[in-house]
């Protein structure tokens, strides 16, 4: 990511913003997240996710955030941009409660219960809310603990909840 453009693009769409121009000018919520991860061990490295949320912050921008990280609800310099940021939502991504299910399908991330502690921090920052991202939900990986994952993240604050199922399907012969 270039900041410098994405502030261009942002800071003056007209000029800058190309496909995306009438949703910055109508302030649309973009998704930031969901097949790459801002929070990732990059951003622990170089902190470009940082700058942008500080600009992100000053202009006031809607964003929805989608991530498996959790170092970064630790981290103070991040905490403070996100405190009272009403139109920011972040979703964590869990597939199941269970630890040894996830360690062995979701390597390199936090464990299940570092990511609901992560949603009770977010809650706990009154921001515009956290949410239980439950995907993709795989039957037989998700379904023995997905009740109690749901009653866990709404205990930790978690204000809403969006899924969808993991679907092996055929669509060619080839």
């Amino acid at each position: 990511v270039n900041p410098t453009k994405i502030m261009k693009m942002f800071g003056d769409p007209d000029k800058y913003g190309g496909q995306f121009a009438e949703y910055i000018k109508q302030r649309r919520v973009m998704q930031w997240g969901g097949l790459s991860d801002q929070f990732d061990g990059y951003e622990h490295k170089y902190g470009v996710t940082l700058q942008l949320l500080k600009f992100f912050k000053d202009i006031n921008y809607p964003l929805c955030f989608s991530t498996k990280a959790t170092w970064w609800t630790k981290d103070e310099r991040y905490m403070e941009l996100v405190r009272g940021q009403k139109n920011w939502n972040f979703k964590f991504s869990i597939i199941t409660k269970d630890e040894q299910k996830a360690r062995v399908i979701e390597k390199g991330v936090p464990s299940p219960e570092e990511r609901l502690k992560a949603i009770e921090r977010i809650a706990n920052a009154d921001a515009g809310g956290a949410t239980l991202r439950l995907r993709p939900f795989i039957i037989g990986i998700s379904t023995p603990t997905y009740l109690d994952l749901i009653r866990d993240a709404g205990n930790r604050g978690a204000t809403a909840l969006s899924t969808e199922f993991m679907c092996v399907e055929v669509r060619s012969k080839s």
